[in-house]
C-alpha cells in the first residue's frame, strides 16, 4: 500500500478529532492540548510505520522500529518557545539561542521566502550528544556508495540511527564485508515536512552563525527534496545555507562574525577543490584493474597526501577542520558524503544568481528541475555547473542579490 494514502488517513483523522474538539463543549468531551499532540502525532507516525513495514523486509524491521520510537520521543518531549521563554529559571545562554532562533524563524520566512510553518517553534533537550548517528560505506576499491532504500526518500547513501552503538555495530559489519566505513554524529535532520521539526540542544552548541546555517539548510528540506537523489537534495539546501546565512550576516552580523563565515566559505571552496582531484585519481586508480595490494598502496598515499593538504588548509584559513579529514579517518566513504554535500553546490549558486537572488523564482525553478525524468535533470544541472565553472572564484560564495553589502576583507 502507498506510504501517502496510509499518511493520508493519518490526517484525515486528525482532521476529524480536531473538529469533534472544537465542536463539543465541556471538559469531558475536549481532549487536552498534550493528549490532542499525543493522538495526532501516534496517529501520523503509525500510518507511516504501516507503510513501512508493507514495503520493508524483516531484516529493516529493527531499524524502522528503532527509528519511530525515536522520532516518537523527540515529537512528545517538544515544549514549545514561547512558553520556555517565559519561565524565569531558563538558563540564559539557553534563553538568548532561543530568542535567536525566533529571530532566525522570522527571518528565514520573510528574507529567505521559506515555508511558514511551525518547523523549529518547539525546543527539545536530549541527553546525548548528537540526535542521530549517521553510517556511510563505500567498497574498499570504489566511490560509489552503498545505498539504503526507504519508503517516501528513496535511496540514499547514509542510514541513520538513535543510538551510536548500534550504528558502530553496523559499520563492524560492514567492515568484515571489505567496506570503508564512516559513522558520525549529527545535530539536526529534517523530516522533510512530515512534521513540525523541533529545535534541539545540540543546535545551541554552535555559535549563531552556525545555528544559522543549520536551521537554513534543514529548512530548505521542506521546500525541496528529490526522493532518491541525495546529492541533489542536499546541495540544494547547502545552496540555500549559504545564500541565507549570507544576507543574515548583512542584518545581524558583525565584522568578526563575517569575516570569520568568509574564511569558513574560502576554507570549503578549497577543500572541494582539492576533494575533486584526489577522488579523480582514485576513480582512475581504481579502474585500472592493478593488484589489489598495490591499489591499497597508492590509495593510501593519495589520501594521506589529501588529508595532508586539507588539514594545511584548514590552518591556513583559521578554521576548525572536521574529523573525518584526519589521516586515521579519511577513506572512500568520507570522500562520498563530502561529495553528496558539495557536488552541486556551484550549479544551484550560478542558477540563483541568473535570478539575480530572487529565492522565491529559485524554489520554483528547482521544483520544476526536480520533476524533470533523471536523464533532462542532469544534463540541466551539468548545464548550470558548466556556467559556475565559467564564473569560478571567490565570487561563487558572496551574496547574489544586488542589496548585498560587500564582502569584509579576511
Amino acid at each position: 500500500m502507498d506510504a501517502r494514502l496510509l499518511n493520508g488517513v493519518g490526517i484525515i483523522a486528525q482532521r476529524r478529532l480536531q473538529a469533534s474538539a472544537k465542536n463539543r463543549q465541556g471538559p469531558h468531551f475536549i481532549l487536552s492540548a498534550v493528549r490532542r499532540t499525543m493522538v495526532f502525532v501516534m496517529l501520523r507516525i503509525g500510518s507511516i510505520l504501516l507503510a513501512l513495514l508493507t514495503l520493508s523486509g524483516c531484516s529493516d524491521l529493527g531499524f524502522y522500529a528503532q527509528g519511530v520510537v525515536g522520532q516518537c520521543r523527540l515529537l512528545l518531549a517538544r515544549r514549545d518557545i514561547p512558553g520556555l521563554l517565559a519561565r524565569e529559571d531558563l538558563a540564559p545562554e539557553v534563553r538568548r539561542k532561543l530568542e535567536t532562533v525566533q529571530e532566525m524563524r522570522r527571518f528565514a520566512v520573510e528574507e529567505l521566502k521559506l515555508p511558514d510553518d511551525n518547523c523549529y517553534s518547539s525546543y527539545v533537550e536530549l541527553d546525548r550528544p548528537y540526535v542521530v548517528w549517521n553510517l556511510v560505506a563505500a567498497p574498499e576499491f570504489s566511490l560509489q556508495p552503498k545505498t539504503w532504500c526507504y519508503p517516501l526518500v528513496g535511496c540514499v547513501p547514509y542510514r541513520g540511527w538513535f543510538s551510536r552503538e548500534r550504528a558502530e555495530a553496523q559499520a563492524d559489519r560492514l567492515r568484515r564485508e571489505g567496506y570503508d566505513v564512516l559513522v558520525y554524529g549529527v545535530d539536526a535532520y529534517s523530516s522533510i515536512g512530515w512534521f513540525d521539526d523541533p529545535v534541539l540542544s545540540t543546535f545551541l552548541r554552535r555559535d549563531d552563525t552556525g545555528l544559522a546555517a543549520l536551521l537554513f539548510h534543514e529548512w530548505a528540506h521542506r521546500v525541496v527534496y528529490l526522493a532518491g537523489d541525495a546529492a541533489f537534495s542536499e546541495s540544494f539546501a547547502r545552496a540555500v545555507e549559504i545564500e541565507g546565512v549570507n544576507r543574515w550576516l548583512k542584518q545581524y552580523g558583525d565584522e568578526g562574525s563575517r569575516a570569520r563565515w568568509l574564511r569558513q566559505q574560502q576554507f570549503r571552496k578549497g577543500l572541494d577543490r582539492i576533494a575533486g582531484e584526489v577522488r579523480t585519481e582514485l576513480e582512475q586508480l581504481y579502474a585500472r584493474g592493478l593488484a589489489s595490494g598495490i591499489v591499497a598502496v597508492r590509495k593510501k598515499a593519495l589520501l594521506d597526501r589529501f588529508s595532508s593538504q586539507a588539514l594545511s588548509l584548514a590552518d591556513r584559513f583559521g578554521v576548525r577542520p572536521a574529523a573525518w579529514l584526519r589521516p586515521d579517518r579519511i577513506n572512500n566513504a568520507a570522500l562520498v558524503l563530502f561529495g553528496t554535500y558539495q557536488d552541486q553546490v556551484p550549479a544551484f549558486t550560478a542558477l540563483l544568481r541568473s535570478l539575480d537572488g530572487d529565492l522565491a523564482s529559485f524554489y520554483r525553478q528547482v521544483n520544476a528541475i526536480a520533476r524533470q525524468p533523471e536523464p533532462e535533470r542532469r544534463a540541466t544541472m551539468s548545464h548550470w555547473a558548466r556556467i559556475a565553472e565559467k564564473s569560478a572564484g571567490l565570487a561563487d560564495m558572496a551574496p547574489t542579490s544586488r542589496t548585498e553589502a560587500d564582502r569584509p576583507a579576511s
